[in-house]
């Protein structure tokens, strides 16, 4: 399906990811999939020691590269401030590899950032909904009717208070002003809860798109879908914290020494 959703030469969306499990191979396969419908330049990007994925999908729209970096930890904000600031687009997305939206969400949340609703907009309601690994074998089959009629049951709720990952769509010049990417997150952790607490204490509009929940296909969880140590844990929940703690006038400062 091919819909071109109204903004879509706005925005590029970046997919960072390390294959660690066949599922995760055949995950980004189905979101790159489905995101070509909506007409936005996609960008893959895979960090690791060697290359393990190989697009499939041969589009004008979606581009791969691959990056050598043997470091065992997935330093995931380093390598998307960097590419917030090279990028030329007005409109940054940030997708994980194993994400489903509707595209009309999609739409909605593109719009209000373009048109300047909101500075940082998740294309979701703040639902996210675990597919088991059998509903996600029969959504590689059978599509997007799958997520609504075939295992409702199986879509199971991560989390009662409203979600911040996954998905995310951001005004790339006002979110760097912000300070773009914290990197003082190491590896797994709440740099997405963070980078929504912060955009709101700067005084800048969030909004979820209500109506329709995100999707996560099944995965095994690998080294980097958790805290690499104990240590490293507490250094990330303590960032989160020390961040959501701060005044405005505090936050700035703090921002300024991130250069």
């Amino acid at each position: 399906m091919n819909i071109m959703i109204k903004y879509a030469s706005e925005v590029v969306i970046f997919i960072l990811v390390r294959i660690d499990s066949p599922e995760r191979a055949r995950n980004l396969d189905l979101t790159l999939s489905h995101l070509y419908g909506t007409g936005i330049r996609i960008e893959v990007w895979e960090i690791d020691a060697e290359q393990k994925y190989q697009l499939k999908l041969s589009s004008e729209r979606i581009f791969y590269h691959f990056v050598f970096d043997c470091d065992p930890v997935f330093h995931r904000t380093l390598y998307w401030d960097s590419l917030f600031k090279k990028s030329k687009y007005p409109v940054v997305g940030i997708w994980d590899a194993d994400i489903i939206v509707e595209y009309w969400q999609i739409e909605e949340a593109v719009r209000r950032v373009v048109e300047g609703d909101s500075v940082l907009c998740l294309p979701y309601n703040g639902v996210v909904k675990a597919l088991s690994s059998k509903a996600s074998q029969e959504y590689a089959r059978c599509g997007r009717t799958v997520l609504w009629t075939r295992h409702p049951k199986e879509a199971i709720r991560l989390m009662g208070r409203p979600s911040t990952g996954g998905a995310v769509l951001m005004n790339r010049i006002i979110y760097l002003s912000c300070g773009g990417e914290n990197k003082n997150f190491y590896g797994w952790g709440p740099e997405d809860a963070e980078r929504v607490h912060r955009v709101e204490i700067l005084g800048y509009s969030v909004s979820w798109v209500s109506g329709g929940p995100l999707f996560h296909l099944y995965h095994p969880r690998s080294y980097n879908s958790w805290y690499i140590s104990e240590e490293q844990g507490v250094k990330n929940r303590n960032e989160f914290v020390r961040v959501c703690n701060m005044s405005r006038q505090e936050l700035e400062e703090y921002i300024l020494s991130w250069k």
